[in-house]
């Protein structure tokens, strides 16, 4: 509702959707204070669908609504505490939220809060989670990081660290996606065992998350792609200071 009020620039669509919003919003919060309920799976949903209502109807701008969303998400990752990887939904709620935060934290070039990387390495202390999970999140922090750092200005230090995370981003896409067949002569494939692995990678977070491998791919590399977006552009944006810098480095 509130996305079709924005479209058409309906101010009565745009009310009603505020109405429901402030039902919604309290019958949440009543959840949130009964310990009984706030850990539940459809609270954390609930949470959800309030921040991307806000983010709809006021829109990206509103930096404090998006914080005070950010933090209490982060809040009551914790407070679920290891319970929620106790099952397949719980486990796909949090790496959803997880996600979330961080597309979120790229499109408005913020650095991942620390609370988040901290609670996870917790996590991770305490439950075997996959090891692609990490390593893309660890991919995802660092583009945060270097988008949030690009807005003070374009160093050598920064285009080099793009241009590392781009190359980390690129190997991680490889992982999970099998090569597709020559068009025409000459073009070589990756090896079998590449493809068996992309496979392999796939199966392996399906077994652990629940998501429909097509689905979980689709998503995932399109979070990723989005991020060789982001480092494309700044790496593009040294000019002269990336040819330079790259000329001035040793060969590996």
């Amino acid at each position: 509702m509130a996305a079709l009020a924005r479209r058409y620039r309906s101010q009565e669509t745009l009310g009603l959707a505020f109405k429901e919003f402030s039902t919604a919003l309290e019958q949440t919060n009543a959840r949130l204070a009964d310990p009984a309920t706030a850990t539940l799976n459809a609270t954390l949903g609930a949470v959800f669908t309030l921040g991307l209502f806000e983010s709809i109807s006021t829109g990206q701008e509103n930096i404090n609504s998006w914080a005070a969303h950010t933090l209490g998400t982060i809040a009551l990752l914790r407070l679920r505490g290891l319970q929620q990887f106790g099952d397949i939904l719980s486990r796909r709620i949090h790496i959803h939220a997880a996600y979330n935060i961080r597309i979120s934290c790229i499109n408005r070039a913020v650095e991942v809060p620390q609370d988040l990387i901290q609670l996870e390495e917790d996590f991770y202390e305490a439950f075997n989670f996959p090891q692609a999970v990490r390593d893309h999140y660890s991919i995802m922090n660092r583009t945060c990081s270097i988008n949030a750092e690009f807005k003070n200005g374009l160093t050598t230090e920064l285009i080099y660290g793009a241009i590392e995370a781009k190359r980390d981003t690129d190997l991680f896409i490889q992982g999970f996606s099998p090569s597709a067949s020559p068009v025409k002569k000459g073009i070589c494939r990756r090896s079998p065992l590449t493809d068996h692995q992309a496979l392999a990678n796939t199966v392996m977070l399906h077994c652990v998350t629940g998501v429909p491998p097509l689905a979980m791919m689709a998503r995932w590399l399109f979070g990723m792609s989005m991020l060789r977006l982001v480092l494309n552009e700044i790496v593009l944006s040294g000019g002269p200071m990336h040819d330079g810098f790259l000329l001035s480095r040793p060969s590996s």
